[in-house]
């Protein structure tokens, strides 16, 4: 297994000869887990969230469209990479394809080194998206009753877990104290000690930096962003928007378009 192993592949094919090729050609690279049909995805993707996921298309009972579809409904899945593998060639399938939520679409037959190539152009991207994060949302240690080091450890772990849950709307604080076995009380005063800010506006916070990005790389709607930044709806999400940027997401995106094509 290459230096990827601790990131994890989903493969969802029904033919079966093309499902271990598969099998066999991603995990020289990363940890792989097959699934034979959607029905079968969704009973292991709770267990294993993968980090990205390469399906097919034509499928029985429920084709890979709908499986995307319902895969970015849910908030703790809706920001899972997906490449789509099929024969459908066509325009129409292949606007179908991004339309559902997937990142990019390769047709049948297709060469495994670009395969490859595709699967670590995203997980960098990925990559990338959660570091800018954690430099931007790194916790000031001045004034800090405990010794840095400790302060960094906490802060390590919150990143971690808000990396993995933000998308969930109903994020909270006693699940974060949870996670890191402290009491709510504590994490309330080490919140406000480190940040000045209570727990649910360093979310929101966090959860706006990922959007802008998203908004500025073209990724998804101004819904769909919301939908995968974890806001209970599109109304609230467009408006803390505003407040913090000072322009809606439309007319951010509209702006950052405009600049890039004037360079």
């Amino acid at each position: 297994m290459g230096q990827n192993s601790d990131l994890e592949i989903m493969v969802i094919e029904d033919y079966t000869p093309l499902r271990k090729s598969l099998q066999e050609l991603i995990s020289m690279h990363y940890k792989v887990v097959v699934a034979q049909n959607t029905k079968q995805a969704r009973e292991l993707i709770s267990n294993h969230k993968p980090n990205l996921i390469v399906s097919d298309v034509m499928m029985p009972n429920e084709d890979g469209f709908q499986f995307v579809k319902l895969l970015k409904s849910n908030p703790d899945y809706a920001l899972i990479p997906v490449i789509f593998l099929t024969a459908l060639n066509d325009e129409n399938n292949l606007l179908t394809g991004f339309e559902s939520g997937a990142v990019d679409y390769m047709t049948k037959p297709f060469k495994n080194q670009e395969l490859l190539v595709r699967i670590k152009a995203i997980l960098n991207f990925n990559k990338i998206i959660t570091n800018h994060l954690e430099t931007k949302h790194m916790i000031s240690s001045s004034g800090n009753d405990l010794p840095q080091s400790e302060d960094k450890k906490v802060e390590r772990k919150i990143m971690e877990f808000l990396g993995k849950n933000y998308s969930n709307p109903a994020l909270s604080l006693p699940q974060i104290a949870g996670h890191l076995n402290m009491s709510i009380s504590s994490l309330e005063r080490w919140f406000k000690r480190t940040q000045g800010d209570t727990v649910s506006i360093y979310i929101k916070k966090y959860r706006l930096t990922r959007a802008e990005i998203m908004i500025k790389q073209g990724i998804g709607n101004v819904f769909e962003i919301s939908t995968q930044c974890g806001f209970a709806t599109q109304q609230y999400f467009s408006k803390c928007f505003k407040e913090h940027f000072g322009m809606s997401p439309t007319n951010y995106r509209f702006e950052k378009t405009m600049k890039h094509q004037s360079v």
